[in-house]
This record gives C-alpha cells, sequence and structure tokens, in this order.
C-alpha cells in the first residue's frame, strides 16, 4: 500500500510540498526573518506558504484516493464480484427466491445439500420443465466407504459420522419420488473429488464460498460474481469439469422409482 501511496512523482509531489509547509512556518517563527524584512510580511509569507504547502498535499491526498479507487473498482470490474455475504443456504435465502422466478439455468455443487432440498424440493418439478438442473453432491464413497471425504467433513464441522451420507442419501431418495419430474432438465451426479468451495449458479449469476473447519458450511461467507468477470468463468469451468468427467462424478439414475 505504501509503494502504491508514494510512486516516485508522487512522492516528489508531497515533498515538495512538505518544503514549503516547513518553509512556511520557518518565515512564521523565525526571528531573524522577522528582523530581516519586518515581522508582518514575514508572518504573511508564512502563512501563505503554509496554505499552499497544506493545499498542495490535500491536493495530492484526494488525487492519489482517486486513483486508488479507480484501481479497486476496476478489479472489481474484472473479478466480476458484486456482493459478499456472512452466511449462505438459508441466510441468504432472499437472494436465492428472487433469482429461481426466471431461472433457466441451476448448478449446485456442495456436498449433501439438506437445506437447498428441504427448502425446494416442492419445486424441483416445476423447475425442471422451465430450467436446466445439474446439481453435484459428493459421492459419500469417495475415496472409499470406510474412510469418505463425506465422513471427514462430518467431523470437521462436528457432526455425527454418516449425517452428510444420510443427507445425499435422502436428496437422491425424495427426488426419485417426484411425480412428473423432467428427467431431462434434472439431473444429479456424485462427485469423487476433493470438495473445495461450495457453487450455486443461477443463469448468469454465481454464489461460491469456502469450507472451513469447525464451522458449519452454512455459516461460511459466501461471494457472488456475475457472468463476464473472472471468477464467474473460473467457478463455472470448476463445475463443468467436474460434471462433464467420469473420472471426476458418476450420474445418478432418478427414474428408478418412477417407472
Amino acid at each position: 500500500m505504501t509503494r502504491r501511496w508514494l510512486s516516485p512523482l508522487s512522492t516528489i509531489w508531497a515533498l515538495c510540498h512538505l518544503l514549503i509547509v516547513f518553509l512556511g512556518f520557518l518565515f512564521f517563527s523565525s526571528d531573524y526573518l522577522h528582523d530581516l524584512i519586518s515581522e508582518g510580511i514575514a508572518v504573511a509569507v508564512g502563512a501563505s506558504l503554509i496554505a499552499s504547502g497544506v493545499a498542495g498535499l490535500a491536493v495530492f491526498v484526494y488525487v492519489r484516493s482517486s486513483e486508488m479507487l479507480q484501481v479497486q473498482i476496476g478489479l472489481l470490474e474484472k473479478t466480476g464480484l458484486t456482493q459478499v455475504f456472512l452466511g449462505r443456504s438459508v441466510t441468504i435465502r432472499d437472494e436465492y427466491d428472487k433469482r429461481f422466478k426466471n431461472a433457466s439455468e441451476i448448478d449446485v455443487l456442495g456436498f449433501g445439500q439438506s437445506s437447498f432440498r428441504q427448502d425446494y424440493l416442492k419445486q424441483f418439478v416445476t423447475w425442471s420443465h422451465k430450467a436446466k438442473i445439474r446439481i453435484l453432491l459428493i459421492d459419500p464413497e469417495f475415496p472409499a466407504k470406510k474412510f469418505s471425504i463425506a465422513d471427514q467433513r462430518d467431523h470437521e464441522e462436528g457432526n455425527a459420522k454418516g449425517s452428510i451420507t444420510r443427507d445425499v442419501e435422502i436428496f437422491i431418495e425424495e427426488v426419485r419420488k417426484l411425480e412428473g419430474l423432467n428427467h431431462d432438465q434434472f439431473r444429479i451426479r456424485l462427485a469423487r473429488v476433493l470438495p473445495t468451495t461450495n457453487i450455486f449458479r443461477i443463469d448468469s449469476e454465481i454464489f461460491f464460498g469456502p469450507y472451513f473447519l469447525s464451522q458449519q458450511s452454512r455459516n461460511a461467507p459466501t461471494f457472488l460474481a456475475r457472468r463476464g468477470g473472472y471468477l464467474f468463468q473460473v467457478y463455472s469451468d470448476h463445475f463443468e469439469g467436474i460434471w462433464n468427467s467420469d473420472d471426476f462424478s458418476k450420474e445418478i439414475d432418478l427414474s428408478c422409482l418412477n417407472q
């Protein structure tokens, strides 16, 4: 931050005006100058120099602040970041609700997504006839059933072992029971990767956030980015990489209970 504020040119500007302020105080307080050119003139010159130096420094601070603000705005535009929330899931449900009304594409990546299922299960059928929904849940048997990532995350969050596994199983079971679900539009795959982030994309906006140790994922910070920015693209690519690979995810048949 210091180097950004004090570029060579701005350093010279600041030092020159600090020198002007110093000279002003010298004229203002020096008995020698008071005797040499009279106290009244010296004080007047000193006051003028101090005012000019302070004004120059004020302009310097304003210009540099404006430049820094422009840099920050440019960075936000490049990344596409638009909002930051202190939680996810139920804590920002209103943010999801207003976007679901006209959604045509919905992508979800997480562990068991119990809150998402509880909040929106009754809308899945309607969604499936007007939107493309792709849901990536963690494979509860990855990398091995006895030593799964799902159980490890339960331990990290302080939940009972098997909680995420049950969430995944219930999610799939409840979706399979839905009458009238458009299976071409509503799909679930089980992710076989190390989960690093939660992703929730609705059309041209994407919510994403990290997983922290000893903290429920719903309480972790969530970021919102728009299409066209770097963050939207990199997180969308991450989702696509998992979804489109048979090495990193596997398809779940959702129609078996409706046949």
